[in-house]
């Protein structure tokens, strides 16, 4: 990756047949909403995104019910992925973007339970096993351990069902598993502990390289922003952390907001809001790369569903490239690179039918010229009805 930051769009249902997902059933079948994918993509990585995060099951709002478990899922899941990766339809000139995938997700119910169920850990460690068989061989996705693990359990689950798995397959985690535990003190939080975990599988420079992940991010004002700046952002170390707008509900956004099943109104930070914590982080970092690889990373994680005409997420993903060309001088590579929307190809040109073979030329004359001697007795029979020689 060619940026010093990584900007992030969690598209995290998208991979799911609800309204503001990319899949659709037709005629029984769950395909790719192919053209809508790639303008979704191509807005973002042309506002500077080079990530997006997703999850590997939506429950909510769907019409049919789509995991690894359906056939032909994983099938699916490696075209959706290879189009978010490189939205191109012909030859083109950005970069792509890395896949951040979550194996679990504490907000779907189920999996939830799973988390939280020493019973169910064998289910949570074949997933992980699937995850690495059918995706693991494509350079640009990274397993990330679980989106806001439980309470209580997140521990116990990263401890017995992400490490042993992950080592035996020869794997580190992309992130440890944000949770919504009280963060102060940052250095005995979730993630810490977590990390201390870690190195009693690898050496702590590789546990300190494991993304630590900090949600509900609005301003510059959050609690939990200075908290970990604090502690981790300093030069000289190679603790990489990432924050994201995901769980905030109280932002000023103007069009990136929806109503919960309560009724009551949630938003997303607006541009200025959000602008300000990335400036924040940013400012206070000495320095965004440690052996040549980004520190940090910044996600947007939208509430207003994906529709076509919606421009509202593009200006959230520019609003955090803003923030990276000003701590940079640079704009994000992707930036502007990509085309703008899907060009339905033309239908093929049926080929031209093949020219009919030339008629016989057959005629009575031609028993008069046969190549050793003529046979008028057949060129008169021919002149009264009888056979025509051919040529």
């Amino acid at each position: 990756m060619r940026d010093r930051v990584r900007i992030i769009y969690g598209a995290l249902g998208a991979f799911s047949t609800a309204r503001w997902g990319f899949l659709r059933v037709k005629d029984g079948k769950v395909v790719i909403d192919i053209p809508r994918l790639f303008n979704m993509a191509a807005a973002m990585l042309n506002a500077g995104a080079n990530c997006f995060r997703i999850f590997l099951r939506n429950t909510w709002g769907v019409e049919v019910e789509y995991d690894w478990r359906t056939p032909g899922y994983w099938q699916t899941l490696r075209e959706f992925l290879a189009i978010l990766h490189q939205p191109y339809q012909n030859d083109g000139t950005g970069e792509g973007t890395e896949i951040l995938v979550e194996l679990f997700d504490n907000c779907n119910p189920d999996d939830k339970a799973l988390m939280n169920d020493p019973a169910r850990y064998e289910e949570g460690r074949q997933r992980i096993r699937d995850a690495f068989a059918n995706l693991g061989d494509l350079d640009y996705v990274k397993f990330r351990a679980g989106n806001e693990a439980p309470k209580g359990n997140s521990l116990a689950f990263f401890k017995e069902v992400i490490l042993p798995v992950f080592n035996d397959a020869g794997r580190v985690p992309y992130s440890y598993s944000q949770c919504y535990e009280t963060w102060t003190p940052a250095w005995d939080g979730p993630v810490e502990r977590q990390k201390r975990a870690a190195e009693t599988v690898w050496d702590e420079l590789t546990a300190l390289a494991i993304f630590r992940v900090l949600h509900s991010i609005k301003d510059s004002t959050t609690a939990d922003l200075q908290e970990i700046v604090g502690y981790w952002v300093h030069d000289g170390n190679n603790i990489l952390v990432e924050i994201s707008d995901d769980g905030v509900m109280d932002g000023t956004n103007p069009c990136d907001k929806t109503l919960s099943p309560t009724g009551a109104m949630q938003a997303r930070p607006s541009e200025a809001e959000f602008e300000s914590a990335i400036d924040y982080l940013l400012s206070n970092a000495p320095t965004l790369m440690y052996n040549g690889k980004s520190k940090y990373g910044i996600e947007h994680c939208g509430k207003k569903p994906d529709d076509d005409d919606n421009e509202c997420i593009p200006r959230m993903i520019a609003a955090i490239a803003r923030c990276y060309q000003r701590r940079t001088g640079e704009q994000p590579f992707n930036k502007g690179r990509y085309p703008d929307r899907w060009i339905k190809p033309e239908p093929p040109t049926p080929p031209e039918p093949p020219a009919p073979p030339p008629a016989p030329d057959c005629k009575c004359r031609h028993w008069l010229t046969e190549s050793k001697r003529p046979d008028i007795w057949r060129w008169i029979k021919c002149l009264f009805g009888g056979k025509k020689r051919c040529k």
